[in-house]
């Protein structure tokens, strides 16, 4: 059976919220496998079986799945949409109220109202290197530089 995250954006990923802190999110979930502390970017990348999380000043902005982390066993759903299984993914979320897509750039895709972000799956293949990035609402003026 595959384990389940239900997404509401800007808000929650499962039961993790944005903004949370890590030493809650330990509390909730538990020890990670790794932490990586990046000081030039100012963040701190936690790594647990399922998905990557990422704090600046001490809350979580980031949820990333990534296919280095396996994601063969994980149903991912954002807006009824499961990420994984849905066949033409980007135009059925780019077709949703107000999502608000970015122009695909070097295999990278933004849906700014939905805050998340998806490398691998549009027009661009990226073997083995999908990303599946949900960001919290701080972080939308960011991700609208990157694509």
């Amino acid at each position: 059976m595959k384990k389940k995250y239900e997404v509401i954006p800007f808000i929650s990923v499962g039961n993790i919220n944005f903004g949370i802190s890590k030493e809650n999110v330990e509390e909730n979930i538990g020890k990670p496998n790794k932490i990586i502390d990046n000081p030039i970017m100012g963040e701190v990348s936690v790594y647990y079986p399922d998905f990557i999380l990422i704090f600046i000043r001490k809350r979580l902005v980031d949820v990333r799945f990534t296919d280095e982390l396996n994601m063969d066993n994980l149903s991912i759903i954002v807006k009824e949409v499961d990420i994984l299984e849905t066949k033409n993914l980007i135009n059925i979320l780019s077709e949703m109220p107000r999502a608000k897509p970015s122009k695909e750039i070097k295999g990278y895709i933004n849906f700014y109202n939905l805050g998340l972000n998806l490398a691998g799956f549009g027009r661009k293949k990226m073997k083995n290197k999908r990303e599946i990035r949900f960001f919290s609402k701080g972080r939308k003026n960011i991700m609208s530089h990157i694509c």
